[in-house]
């Protein structure tokens, strides 16, 4: 945590880390160091990323796949991705989803400056399927309700994913 007993810390988190792990995150920082403001912009990972590099940020919580060599990381978390299909797709009651076989579902996905589409567009490439991305959003909630309304597929974090009971998560 440093050595600053009081002053401000802008912070860079994604829509998805901030319901996931920013709360236990801020509490213990807060009971740490209350005399210490935070402030943070929520943006995709790839944004947060670029916003630290500009040093406009002190701390981003991101979604990353793979280490930045420009940045000091500390891994918090370990997350596989979980496939999110409504309740009465015909591939919900299945164990394992071969991946090529969701060429045909229209995708629903988190905005271009995310670390979660980004590698859901790269498992697309390696499958050689061109993904019908019908939706974007950076709003979790609002990508779950579309899906539970039979508009389309995603992937979300296995924490997000396992807390839902009203989609199917594989």
């Amino acid at each position: 945590y440093g050595i600053l007993s009081k002053g401000h810390i802008r912070l860079g988190i994604t829509p998805t880390t901030s319901g996931l792990i920013f709360p236990r995150i801020f509490t213990e920082f807060r009971a740490h160091y209350p005399q210490i403001d935070l402030t943070s912009d929520e943006e995709g990972s790839l944004t947060v990323i670029k916003l630290l590099e500009l040093g406009e940020l002190e701390i981003g919580i991101i979604i990353l796949s793979e280490l930045s060599s420009n940045l000091e990381v500390l891994p918090v978390t370990i997350e596989q991705v979980m496939l999110c299909l409504p309740q009465n797709h015909p591939l919900a009651c299945c164990q394992n989803v071969p991946f090529f076989s969701l060429e045909n579902d229209p995708f629903l996905l988190f905005k271009e400056d995310t670390y979660l589409r980004q590698i859901i567009l790269q498992e697309c490439d390696k499958n050689h399927i061109n993904p019908k991305v019908a939706f974007s959003s950076s709003q979790v909630e609002t990508i779950v309700a579309l899906v539970r309304e039979g508009a389309g597929i995603t992937f979300l974090l296995e924490s997000i994913a396992r807390k839902r009971t009203d989609i199917t998560c594989l």
